[in-house]
């Protein structure tokens, strides 16, 4: 599961990582630290950045469930019932994933190694002028796995085309495959219980924070 992420670049560093020139609603767009669901934040589709909602009401997807707010979607699920959806890419700078330990959920916070940015494969819904996504997540893999055993879609910068395509000629299996074997290198520490709270939106999220020293939280 992914239920937080960031995404600090500037308007003008995204538009040259998407290779855009224009970006219609661009003044809406701040960077963020602490990105949680129902907020707004940069999405791409069809060659254009837009401002999205992150959370998708669960029957404009399934009519066969309670009415809820959709922020992840598992890629089997999209696999298996989906697959025509409306795909995007969600531009991030990482992400959080909690992990139960004794009394306390412990925040930590993945990021590539090597790169500023990473695009998680998403879907969008679009209803009266406002649209929304939802993030697509896979099984996570190697040490991330023992802080969730969920982790977001990501997608290389080259395979956004493929994901991008149209939904009948862009095999999602085979994106999904190319995907994980090409993932970037990621790596996590913890952080504070600052990004708990949706109102804390600063660089402070995302500073590592050593839990061993504070021996009173648990």
């Amino acid at each position: 599961m992914c239920g937080r992420f960031t995404l600090s670049l500037s308007a003008e560093e995204l538009k040259a990582a998407l290779d855009i020139e224009v970006w219609d609603d661009e003044d809406a767009y701040v960077p963020s630290w602490n990105t949680a669901p129902s907020m707004e934040t940069p999405v791409f589709y069809d060659g254009v950045l837009s401002m999205m909602n992150w959370g998708i009401a669960s029957s404009k997807l399934f009519s066969s469930i309670q009415e809820k707010l959709i922020i992840n979607i598992r890629r089997e699920t999209f696999l298996s019932s989906l697959a025509s959806a409306k795909r995007c890419v969600i531009p991030a700078g990482g992400y959080y994933e909690w992990m139960k330990k004794e009394k306390a959920s412990i925040p930590y916070y993945f990021s590539p190694s090597a790169l500023p940015l990473i695009f998680f494969a998403g879907l969008w819904y679009e209803e009266r002028g406002k649209s929304f996504f939802a993030v697509l997540t896979t099984e996570a893999k190697g040490e991330a796995a023992k802080i969730h055993r969920r982790s977001p879609v990501i997608l290389v910068r080259d395979l956004l085309g493929d994901w991008l395509g149209s939904e009948t000629s862009s095999a999602p299996g085979k994106i999904f495959d190319e995907a994980s074997a090409r993932s970037p290198e990621m790596k996590f520490y913890t952080v504070s219980g600052n990004v708990n709270c949706v109102s804390n939106n600063s660089p402070e999220c995302i500073r590592e924070f050593d839990y061993n020293e504070q021996p009173d939280l648990f």
